[in-house]
């Protein structure tokens, strides 16, 4: 149900125009970068016990494994994070058609990497410091899982909050993008001519129609291997059953 509601919203910024997509992206842009900042300040007040009765033991890689615990296979599954940096550069390309001075991309790409990298490697290394980096899992934001151990929970319903937001703004962007892509390789007949029409309001209701469906089978696939293919380590079922529980979901 979140889900559905999540990808409603998603599609009703769409469809109410570029307007409304740029506010929006506006918006969430400040929340998450504001977020990332506050989440800084906390760590080291944290390290310098200023709001914690004393002084966290610091945790500094020593050794050679603790610098890369998962070995290099780990390090090639986290850059699956990298497409969130991608859904960004993705969105001012398609927002650059929108300057005064189109030359200006290219710069402020740069400047949005370069700000983007010192970022996150300063608030990620600040969240190594705090906890051991076998604390960290993929059920949890590095974040909420650094600042745990010192009960400051006031916060992590904040950092929960907003990283729903994050979420939600890379939703919006990626299908911001995929509609307007789609439309534009119609008008360049690369894609059906269907996808290419607007209303006088111009919302492509074609591309938008398409996306959403997209949407809705993505949502039911999610549930049908959330509530099934997790009950195999069980039970042993064959691809009869499974075709079948796949058509009690879709029904």
């Amino acid at each position: 149900m979140f889900s559905a509601i999540y990808s409603a919203l998603a599609l009703l910024v769409i469809i109410i125009g570029l307007s409304s997509f740029q506010k929006t992206e506006n918006v969430l842009a400040v929340l998450k970068t504001a977020a990332i900042f506050l989440f800084m300040i906390l760590a080291v007040l944290v390290l310098f016990g200023i709001l914690t009765e004393h002084k966290p033991t610091l945790h500094l890689p020593n050794k050679d494994h603790e610098w890369m615990p998962l070995g290099p296979l780990g390090l090639w599954n986290g850059l699956i994070y990298a497409f969130y940096a991608f859904g960004g550069i993705e969105v001012m390309g398609l927002m650059a058609v929108h300057l005064k001075d189109p030359k200006d991309a290219a710069k402020a790409g740069r400047v949005m990497l370069i700000i983007l990298a010192v970022i996150y490697i300063v608030s990620i290394g600040l969240a190594l410091l705090l906890v051991p980096v076998t604390a960290f899992n993929e059920n949890s934001s590095p974040f909420i899982t650094s600042l745990e151990p010192f009960h400051l929970s006031i916060f992590l319903h904040i950092f929960n909050g907003i990283f729903i937001i994050a979420g939600f703004s890379t939703l919006v962007a990626s299908l911001y993008a995929v509609t307007t892509l789609l439309g534009t390789m119609s008008e360049h007949q690369d894609a059906p001519a269907c996808f290419k029409q607007k209303d006088p309001s111009h919302v492509r209701w074609s591309s938008i129609i398409l996306t959403a469906a997209g949407l809705i089978v993505s949502i039911l696939l999610a549930l049908f291997f959330q509530t099934h293919l997790r009950a195999s380590h069980n039970s042993s079922w064959s691809y009869p059953a499974v075709h079948m529980d796949l058509y009690s979901v879709l029904k």
